[in-house]
């Protein structure tokens, strides 16, 4: 039975991921995971730092 289970979970989970393209949708579904957020480098930081006393 947990077998059959996993194979419809497996065939349900390609169709939703096919079919719906808004990522939102899909994390909600628990199909796609959140995107941890990007952190600046030093270096970055430094050129954003600059640009403003360019101003």
């Amino acid at each position: 039975m947990l077998v059959k289970l996993r194979g419809w979970f497996d065939e349900w989970s390609t169709t939703a991921r096919a079919v719906i393209k808004k990522r939102g949708y899909l994390i909600r579904l628990g199909l796609a995971n959140r995107k941890a957020p990007q952190r600046k480098s030093p270096a970055d930081a430094l050129d954003d730092a600059d640009a403003t006393d360019l101003e």
